[in-house]
């Protein structure tokens, strides 16, 4: 569990200080700890995988196997849309109307980051609490509550 929680707090101090780079474009600092935070807390969500596989597959929603993939599929495509609309934004040179498309397509990128995460932490939690109640599991309680502190 320790895992997703480093995951959960990458990816909120990335969507605040993405938030805080699209109010302010002259935060370089903030662009660069967004993009830090939110291109690396997709390794940690993919540690999650590795625990279903380690305790068992049957008890998540998704096939361990596919969900690395979904969700770091997922995230590139949040990062490759927010990052076209910093280019849209970095070439609008003053117009308005092409400003207004880049903050759309930033916040688009955010809110779709957001709700995949949040799905993401569904996800997590079904299989923990799925896992914690399996019979076939009992005899092995003491190391998978060992397993949720990471």
């Amino acid at each position: 569990m320790m895992v997703t929680i480093i995951a959960v707090v990458m990816e909120l101090l990335g969507y605040i200080t993405r938030i805080i780079a699209i109010k302010n474009t002259n935060a370089l600092w903030a662009n660069i700890v967004s993009q830090t935070t939110l291109v690396v807390s997709p390794a940690f969500l993919a540690a999650q995988g590795i625990v279903m596989s380690f305790v068992g597959a049957e008890y998540g929603l998704i096939n361990h196997n596919k969900i690395t993939k979904i969700f770091v599929g997922a995230d590139v495509l949040e990062i490759l849309t927010q990052a076209g609309g910093a280019a849209l934004l970095a070439g609008a040179q003053g117009n308005i109307d092409r400003m207004k498309k880049a903050r759309d397509l930033l916040l688009a990128g955010l809110s779709l980051q957001v709700v995949t995460f949040g799905i993401f932490i569904f996800v997590a939690v079904v299989y923990d609490w799925r896992s914690s109640r399996a019979e076939a599991l009992k005899p092995y309680q003491a190391e998978m509550k060992n397993m949720r502190k990471l």
